[in-house]
């Protein structure tokens, strides 16, 4: 009995079949002895999985973003105010982490490159903030609170941003709130403005808006 107890010792310290192998790994016992990794295929599938997800949920953003921006019509940069005030650490930090489970897990396994480990952790995170501006205005303004704002005064400057699809941006004193507000207009009552204040006058422009459930003024184009 105790050579066949030695022998079973021996064969467990040897890493023989059937016996729990005391290498690194995902989780340990209550010894502290920690469990094998799981295999390459679980690895492999469970990555496959997080990859396409992301994937999905990374165009699929930006598909929405890209009609959030284009159908609804608010000051200028709100939403993305709104985004970097309550959603910016939230999206930081889950990017970090998402990145962080394909060092910890895949790369270590060979199953993840590092190119996409820094991808995911780099990348995405800004991309991600830059992809909820749409989501946020179509949030907002699905949910109307009821109120309305009215934004009105001399216009303080007239300027036009983008490259190849420009954007017409009025900047006006508010009279009422006592501060500037940038809005966007389309091309005709930009010009109209512009030649106003060319021919030395000064503009005034008036704009009505709903507040939407987030609290950000606006309305659909």
């Amino acid at each position: 009995m105790r050579a066949d107890s030695s022998s079973f010792h021996s064969s467990a310290k040897d890493g023989a079949p059937g016996t729990r192998p005391q290498v690194g790994g995902w989780l340990s016992t209550g010894d502290g002895s920690p469990l094998a990794p799981p295999p390459r295929s679980r690895l492999r599938w469970v990555n496959a999985v997080l990859w396409r997800a992301g994937t999905a949920l990374f165009l699929g953003l930006g598909i929405v973003n890209m009609y959030g921006v284009l159908a609804i019509d608010m000051p200028y940069n709100a939403p993305y105010h709104w985004v970097g005030r309550w959603l910016a650490a939230p999206l930081l930090l889950g990017g970090w982490l998402y990145g962080w489970t394909q060092r910890r897990y895949f790369i270590g396994h060979r199953q993840v490159s590092r190119g996409r480990f820094f991808f995911c952790a780099l990348v995405v995170p800004p991309m991600l903030l830059l992809f909820s501006g749409g989501p946020v205005s179509l949030v907002n303004a699905a949910f109307p609170t009821g109120e309305t704002v009215r934004y009105e005064g001399p216009v303080t400057q007239l300027k036009v941003t983008g490259g190849r699809h420009k954007g017409h941006v009025v900047t006006l004193w508010d009279e009422k709130s006592q501060a500037e507000v940038r809005l966007e207009t389309d091309m005709g009552t930009y010009g109209g403005l512009l030649a106003s204040q060319r021919e030395g006058h000064t503009p005034r422009f008036r704009r009505d808006m709903r507040i939407g459930l987030l609290g950000i003024p606006f309305r659909w184009r």
